[in-house]
């Protein structure tokens, strides 16, 4: 059936690490369901509350990346490799659910 489905929902990583997934597809009648919007949010316990590591998302333009530090600077960088967003979306759950611990520790490490 046509139409737009939106999911939101997160994943655990470890008790303190968890990712958001949120994304929307839109379908026409005969056609697979397009990827219209996403965003895969990489968040870890630290410090007593909740903290976002890594957002991998298309609002605004094109698929990009937001790095955060410690002081809640944000580095961001355009994914212009990838063709398409469900690549980026794709490629971003696999990527995080390898190195968060790796992302963990470098965050930490930009606290100083």
């Amino acid at each position: 059936m046509p139409g737009e489905i939106d999911k939101d929902y997160e994943l655990p990583l470890s008790s303190v690490d968890r990712l958001r997934i949120r994304f929307k597809t839109k379908s026409r009648s005969g056609a697979p369901a397009e990827l219209i919007e996403f965003a895969v949010v990489y968040r870890a316990m630290i410090d007593g509350r909740w903290r976002d590591l890594r957002r991998y998302d298309n609002a605004h333009g094109p698929p990009h990346v937001h790095l955060y530090d410690w002081s809640g600077e944000t580095t961001n960088t355009t994914l212009g490799e990838y063709k398409h967003s469900s690549q980026v979306f794709n490629a971003a759950q696999k990527e995080l659910k390898k190195d968060y611990k790796k992302i963990r520790e470098w965050f930490i490490a930009s606290k100083t």
